[in-house]
């Protein structure tokens, strides 16, 4: 009796020990998910690259006219008659080819294409052609066709180069005033070159670092396209 006794006792110590065992698994478990950290780190990463996008991104119209063959001269005028088109003008030849073009008001003058085909960008972002074009054919809406007025939304690399200043000179008057509380870094680079790069500025901090490559065409205050990622990291 006294044996049987001894292996019941041992065999509740066993079974104690093994319930506070697993106890202290589960705790832990709570306190130190690795997935509800890795998904808390992702939260905050598509927190700061919402912030970043709208903080370098710009807003402008776009316009397509096409000019009817046969017209002949170097340059052309036309009057946008009410189009909404606002802020200063970029003028694209069908290959992206920037072109010479001034705007006053309601009217554009612009250089002609041989193709007749043309797209503008609007907005006082944009560094319009300093020479004024004079002399050119005044058209009438006959003589063209009108599309229709766009919204765009591109990254603007003179932002991109402010960000990158006020990330070295003021991180965390940058984070206050775009709306970041988490700690990040980013670089942005293209296919041959690094162009800004600020993850040796601060010290990272332990932990679970999450990053995000993300493709941009972005533009610059010439119109000019350039292919660029933008690497955003949080910890």
């Amino acid at each position: 009796m006294k044996k049987r006794g001894k292996k019941s006792q041992g065999n509740i110590e066993l079974v104690l020990s093994f319930v506070i065992f697993v106890g202290f698994i589960l705790v832990m478990l709570v306190f130190l998910n690795p997935m509800k950290n890795s998904a808390t780190s992702y939260s905050s990463l598509d927190n700061i690259h919402n912030k970043i996008m709208n903080n370098i991104s710009l807003e402008f119209d776009s316009l397509a006219i096409r000019i009817n063959s046969g017209i002949y001269g170097d340059c052309f005028q036309i009057n946008l008659n009410g189009a909404g088109a606002l802020g200063k003008v970029m003028a694209l030849s069908s290959n992206n080819f920037i072109l010479k073009a001034n705007k006053n008001n309601e009217e554009i003058i612009f250089e002609k294409t041989s193709d007749y085909f043309y797209i503008f960008y609007f907005s006082d972002s944009f560094n319009e052609s300093p020479e004024i074009l004079s002399k050119c054919v005044i058209l009438n809406s006959k003589n063209y066709s009108l599309g229709l007025l766009n919204q765009e939304k591109r990254v603007l690399i003179e932002n991109l180069e402010n960000l990158n200043n006020s990330y070295s000179s003021d991180y965390s008057g940058l984070k206050n005033s775009i709306g970041i509380r988490e700690d990040f870094d980013f670089s942005v680079f293209n296919s041959t070159s690094m162009i800004f790069d600020t993850s040796n500025i601060h010290k990272m901090k332990t932990g679970n670092v999450v990053s995000r490559d993300i493709p941009i065409k972005a533009i610059n205050k010439n119109a000019e396209d350039i292919d660029i990622i933008l690497r955003i990291r949080t910890w």
